[in-house]
């Protein structure tokens, strides 16, 4: 420490020791001077300047702390991710070809990235662009933008957007399905800069290419769009003013892509493979003539490139083209643009599970049902299917055309045939007629789809159904249904009238309107009734208007309406296809509904004459075959009526014999056994009492004069009076005795009586059986066959003789039945 001589011999060179650093000079004895940017007590401590900067941050204890959003020796580097980047607002992309010949955009495809992370895929089908547009909206907002206060040794620092563009790839696909880079292009915005960088303002830039784009399928062109936000700081002597070159902030990029992917190929069906598959159907409707709800399905859509993106399903109610004379969508005109009754989209799924729609028609008509198939470049393909709907109409009759018998006499308005001849002509011509298809044409031939719609681009009329996709499966389809006023089948039966009509046997006439036939008979008196089954698209029709008609042209009303549910019920079971479902429910009903007339009247009759009610169940009406209300009901299993109070108590009675009705089963099986107790359960022989009655009055007289004429001379009155009460008495004894013999053979003959007996044979049997089993089962070497053994197995025999009997031979009484029958019928 001190001074030292200076180069002119002065003691005036101050000494530090040590010596003072980084270009500090020694003032004075161990004070050292330093420049700028250092500081200590020898000039070894930093001190922020344009040698040692530190900014944005502070020189604490001679070293650089940045703030918190930068680091670095001299805080140039930005560490924060999130509010230092450049914010995207919007970012979008047009591919557009251009008449330029016509001054007007012919299409264009438009994508846009701003809300999404991903990459946006834009599909198209599309093949020629020539104009691209871009659109990039930009956002950095920072308080670092040159108008904070600033260090003496800052001259100048912002942080803002420096960099904005958007760069395109064209990748074509090459070998093994891998896509390869063929074209580069990068369109940069022209304002921000490093030098000039745009912070705290919406930054908007817009670029364009006109290149010619000829892009084949499975192409990918993608853009990335792009900002980038840095900064520059400038730095100053502060001891001089000498401005220093600028220093640039570490940069910070925000990007978002939009990619388009190119298909032209349509979507196929896997009916189209090499290898078709047979379980799948481009569109399918199970019920396409129907009274219920339309359910189109799909299945087996394919799409190789883009995937399928949606289905399309929608409903035209057809309309009647007199020009063509068919069915067809409702045109679209410069006056009119029809709508659909019914439309609904199905987005494709990852699941590839779709709830099917279902479409409730509010009219009778027939609808076409399309569908369209999307893939996500929009290239479509169309399928089509036919529905005919109708829950209301019917088949009616035309009187003025009546079903008659040509070759028979006019006279007799055509139900008399006097010439001898077994041939008869049957005919119905424009007899039968459903009404609404008729006049509807709804069993017309369809016109092929007439293709229509044009996205604006080149696919012009690109809604078009193809013939392998149209309708030419199932009944109802392009090809229509051969008719008849509606009708679309006849079928003819005819029987003699006493037949019982479930046994008719129908034959398929197709659509001929008469039937020549010979018949087995020509002799005067000879009878035959014909019918005629109309059947239109929806199912067998006539529905309850065949019962109707017997159900009103019969006097005879509980047999008429048993007979009627009867018809009814067969028709019900003979409409056993699964589209019939509907119409099988409804002959179902109207057989309760006749069944329910009968009943009702029934009420009425047994209410009033309990008696005649009962007779009527068991009496044979020869107008229908002979036949009572019993073997009706029962053939028919008509079983409400059967639980009539009438039914039930004539059954009994019937059950009973000539046991009075309201002896209790447990008095049945004690008379079995014990026949003094038979007399008082049977009914009083009216036959038998009337011995016990005092004769008529006609007889006493009769007899009187002739006694008094012959005897008088022989024997006084007195005489007489008693001879007669002997003959009288032993009248009444005999026929006394002849009633009880018959009252118990009537018990015993009573069909209750035979059924106890019956139990207590097979109990009894069951017992023999038993002990023959548990006692005397041996075999033959050992001891021959004993009693026990013959009497099971003549028992055993004895029931299945009567079981075989039973099944395969009628009883007696009916044999008598049908005897009696033909013979009435050959008389």
């Amino acid at each position: 420490m001190g001074w030292n001589t200076s180069s002119h011999q002065r003691c005036d060179n101050a000494i530090c020791r040590p010596s003072c650093g980084n270009g500090g000079q020694c003032t004075s004895p161990g004070v050292c001077s330093c420049t700028g940017g250092f500081t200590g007590y020898r000039c070894n401590g930093a001190f922020c300047s344009h040698n040692f900067p530190c900014y944005p941050g502070d020189c604490v204890t001679g070293s650089c702390v940045c703030s918190t959003e930068f680091s670095g020796s001299s805080c140039l580097t930005v560490t924060e991710e999130v509010s230092f980047k450049p914010i995207i607002n919007r970012c979008n992309a047009t591919f557009t070809f251009h008449d330029y010949a016509k001054a007007m955009d012919i299409y264009s495809y438009f994508g846009d990235a701003t809300e999404l992370d991903e990459p946006h895929i834009l599909w198209s089908n599309q093949n020629d662009f020539n104009i691209l547009e871009m659109t990039m909206e930009v956002q950095y907002d920072t308080e670092y933008n040159g108008s904070q206060s600033l260090p003496d040794y800052v001259s100048s620092m912002k942080l803002g957007i420096t960099n904005a563009k958007v760069e395109t790839q064209h990748f074509k696909i090459g070998s093994g399905g891998l896509h390869n880079l063929v074209n580069t292009y990068t369109y940069t915005c022209n304002e921000p800069s490093h030098d000039n960088p745009i912070s705290n303002e919406v930054f908007v830039c817009q670029m364009q290419g006109s290149n010619n784009f000829r892009i084949d399928s499975a192409d990918r062109f993608v853009l990335t769009f792009s900002a980038t936000a840095g900064g520059l700081r400038r730095l100053r002597n502060r001891d001089t003013g000498q401005v220093y070159p600028s220093q640039n902030y570490s940069e910070k990029t925000t990007s978002k892509i939009i990619e388009f992917k190119f298909d032209y190929m349509t979507p196929i069906h896997c009916i189209e493979q090499s290898t078709p598959c047979t379980d799948k159907q481009p569109l399918h409707i199970s019920e396409d003539i129907t009274q219920n709800s339309i359910v189109p399905k799909w299945d087996g859509w394919l799409d190789e490139l883009s995937q399928i993106m949606k289905y399309s399903i929608e409903v035209w109610k057809m309309e009647y083209s007199m020009d063509l004379d068919n069915l067809r969508e409702p045109l679209i005109t410069t006056t009119v643009n029809p709508i659909p009754v019914f439309i609904q989209e199905f987005n494709e799924t990852d699941t590839n599970i779709i709830q099917y729609p279902t479409f409730s028609p509010t009219e009778p008509g027939v609808y076409s049902c399309i569908l369209e198939v999307s893939d996500r470049a929009n290239n479509t393909r169309y399928a089509r299917r036919f529905v005919l709907y109708d829950n209301t109409s019917e088949v009616t009759t035309q009187n003025e055309n009546p079903m008659k018998c040509t070759t028979a006499s006019s006279s007799t308005g055509y139900t008399w045939q006097t010439n001898g001849d077994k041939t008869v002509q049957i005919s119905w011509t424009d007899h039968f007629i459903n009404t609404v298809h008729a006049n509807g044409h709804f069993l017309n031939s369809i016109s092929a789809y007439a293709a229509r719609l044009t996205d604006s681009g080149r696919r012009n009329d690109y809604k078009n159904i193809e013939n392998k996709f149209d309708d030419y499966e199932g009944k109802m389809n392009r090809n229509g249904i051969n008719n008849i006023n509606g009708i679309v089948q006849f079928e003819f039966a005819y029987q003699s009238p006493s037949s019982n009509v479930s046994n008719l046997s129908w034959t398929d006439l197709g659509l001929l309107e008469n039937i020549i036939l010979t018949l087995p008979s020509s002799e005067d008196g000879f009878s035959q009734m014909f019918w005629v089954r109309a059947i239109d698209a929806i199912v067998l029709l006539n529905r309850p208007e065949l019962a109707e008609i017997f159900w009103k042209q019969d006097e005879d009303n509980i047999f008429a309406a048993l007979y009627a549910s009867s018809l009814a019920k067969k028709l019900s079971e003979s409409a056993c296809s699964r589209e019939y479902t509907e119409i099988k429910a409804e002959f179902a009903k109207s057989s309760i509904y006749y069944e329910d007339i009968a009943y009702k009247v029934m009420t009425t009759l047994y209410g009033k004459h309990a008696s005649n009610a009962r007779k009527l169940l068991v009496t044979k009406n020869e107008k229908y075959g002979f036949t009572t209300i019993f073997e009706l009901t029962d053939s028919n299993s008509l079983m409400r009526f059967m639980g009539h109070t009438a039914c039930q108590t004539q059954l009994n009675i019937i059950w009973k014999g000539d046991i009075l009705p309201y002896t209790s089963d447990l008095k049945v099986i004690c008379g079995a056994f014990l026949p003094v107790l038979i007399p008082n359960m049977m009914k009083k022989d009216e036959k038998g009492n009337s011995s016990k009655r005092s004769p008529p009055s006609s007889l006493n007289a009769s007899y009187s004069t002739k006694s008094s004429k012959s005897m008088t001379s022989t024997f006084d009155s007195k005489t007489f009076a008693e001879n007669n009460q002997k003959k009288e008495a032993g009248h009444s004894k005999a026929v006394a005795f002849y009633n009880r013999i018959k009252r118990i053979y009537n018990f015993y003959n009573a069909p209750v009586t035979k059924f106890v007996f019956n139990v207590v044979a097979y109990i009894i049997f069951l017992l023999v059986f038993s002990f023959f089993v548990l006692t005397d089962l041996h075999p033959l070497y050992e001891k021959g066959i004993s009693f026990a053994e013959y009497l099971t197995c003549g028992w055993a025999a004895s029931m299945m003789i009567e079981e075989l009997r039973q099944v395969y031979l009628p009883p007696l009484s009916f044999l008598y039945s049908k005897s009696k029958l033909r013979v009435r019928n050959n008389t």
